[in-house]
């Protein structure tokens, strides 16, 4: 996942989601591909993991997301609440 610094808790500033679906990440996507193929052995690849906490950047809350109420109406709170986002 592209990230602007490797610190914790920190938003993104240029590798947003809303950045990536308007495509203007497409060059840096695109690169990145091309040396995860070329580099020579099987890779696991992962986006977006943890979504539901703020310590990744592509969190939902920081990506425009609101809290999602579930559960019979009830809303979860601490580090499990739920974001909807974009």
């Amino acid at each position: 996942m592209l990230r602007d610094s490797d610190k914790q808790y920190k938003k993104n500033r240029k590798f947003t989601l809303k950045r990536i679906l308007k495509g203007k990440l497409y060059e840096d996507l695109r690169s990145w591909a091309s040396d995860a193929r070329d580099f020579g052995s099987p890779l696991i690849v992962e986006f977006g993991a943890e979504v539901n906490g703020e310590w990744f950047p592509w969190n939902g809350k920081w990506n425009g997301g609101v809290e999602k109420k579930f559960l019979q109406g009830n809303t979860i709170k601490g580090r499990e609440v739920v974001y909807t986002c974009l």
